[in-house]
């Protein structure tokens, strides 16, 4: 059995662009607060916790509502909550009703984890009228986008591999085979976000599936790296990708950055669907 290692960044901290491997996969990540937030000691509002084997990389990108109660709330419950589902074996990956239905008694039980988190968090010491706005944001609860996903090397229990992503919210995810893009379908709308009062909310849950080709590219990131929507590059070069960071991080308006990018050794032939589900 191959050795599993978790990555959970610590949402107090930053994580410069740093790169790993497996015998599947090669990946890179960032994990940086925005300047405010490094200046106040603030928490990042975003999460990432990301696990890897020889044949299988989990991950979960979260970015807490910065108008919700503690935002980092929602999103590190949320990712945590996400990556140990996910992990689960018995994920039946072949069968959409199923992993919905799975799906949705893990964001209930995540719900129910949230709610009680926020529910003890103390307020700080302050003016009145500010106790005032932070109980009415409590009312509201902690609220995170998020993107998640599980993705299996093909091998002889699963000889076309899988790759399972989903999504709430604006978090960019994008998809390449070879320098093609891939159309993952679904929506990626502010108003898309789970909450820990109301679960999921602004619509339906958006869900990818399919067979893993051979070569792929995934890349996920926040709206902190929002520079990069119009100039995404597929096979972009750590020095070119450190410097846009760098860049983006030097404005007083930065945002928390989130940067996770994942490609597979080639092993297989299998391709994808030319769109999502």
């Amino acid at each position: 059995m191959s050795q599993e290692e978790m990555i959970r960044l610590d949402q107090r901290q930053e994580s410069p662009l740093q790169q790993g491997d497996s015998h599947a996969f090669v990946y890179r990540y960032a994990y940086i607060r925005s300047a405010d937030g490094q200046r106040e000691r603030e928490p990042n509002q975003d999460y990432l916790v990301f696990s890897t084997e020889a044949d299988r990389f989990i991950f979960a990108a979260c970015d807490g509502v910065g108008q919700s109660f503690y935002g980092d709330i929602a999103a590190r419950i949320l990712g945590d909550g996400l990556v140990d589902w996910l992990a689960d074996n018995a994920l039946a990956t072949d069968a959409p009703a199923a992993l919905s239905d799975s799906l949705t008694a893990c964001l209930l039980t995540l719900q129910g984890i949230a709610t009680e988190r926020v529910n003890d968090q103390m307020l700080p010491d302050g003016p009145a009228i500010l106790r005032d706005v932070l109980l009415e944001k409590r009312e509201r609860g902690s609220e995170a986008m998020f993107v998640c996903g599980r993705i299996e090397a093909p091998t002889t229990q699963l000889p076309a591999g899988c790759i399972l992503l989903i999504w709430m919210g604006d978090m960019r995810v994008k998809l390449w085979q070879g320098g093609s893009p891939i159309d993952l379908g679904g929506v990626h709308e502010t108003a898309q976000r789970w909450s820990s009062r109301h679960g999921p909310i602004g619509g339906a849950v958006n869900l990818f599936c399919a067979p893993l080709p051979g070569s792929v590219r995934l890349v996920v990131y926040s709206d902190g790296l929002k520079d990069l929507d119009e100039a995404i590059d597929y096979n972009r070069s750590n020095e070119k990708l450190n410097l846009i960071i760098h860049d983006v991080g030097l404005s007083p308006e930065s945002d928390d950055i989130t940067y996770l990018e994942l490609a597979t050794r080639p092993s297989s032939s299998t391709s994808l669907p030319a769109t999502g589900s």
